[in-house]
């Protein structure tokens, strides 16, 4: 188990199968985490891409009768229909997500190393 410093003393634990190179990250007691902002959510599914790859989207909406993806949304929609509720998009340059509890609000955070770089984004879907 990793466990992070959070600005009030509360410790954020997270648990799993989770390994930072040191020499990448600047040693994991150096590590702090800070809320950086919120996300909304408003279809049930988060999508995380570079902003640079949003120029191929495709809009529309999600069509579950058709034999293939007519759209963008249409294809993240058909993304997160399997076990794992998750999937590659946008010809794998995006990974698309349901979030546990469907829409709302969610606080976002920023793990840092000592040099206060960002070395891991954390989406609370609690």
């Amino acid at each position: 188990m990793m466990k992070l410093r959070c600005p009030r003393g509360r410790p954020l634990r997270l648990e799993g199968t989770m390994h930072l190179d040191d020499k990448k990250t600047g040693g994991a007691s150096d590590q702090t985490i800070e809320q950086i902002g919120t996300v909304l959510v408003d279809s049930g599914q988060l999508l995380l891409v570079d902003p640079c790859y949003l120029g191929d989207w495709v809009d529309g909406d999600c069509e579950p009768n058709s034999k293939r993806p007519l759209n963008n949304y249409d294809e993240c929609c058909r993304a997160v229909d399997n076990d794992r509720r998750a999937g590659q998009v946008l010809r794998s340059r995006a990974m698309d997500f349901l979030t546990a509890y469907g829409d709302g609000e969610y606080p976002v955070y920023a793990i840092r190393n000592s040099h206060g770089a960002i070395i891991m984004a954390l989406v609370d879907l609690r």
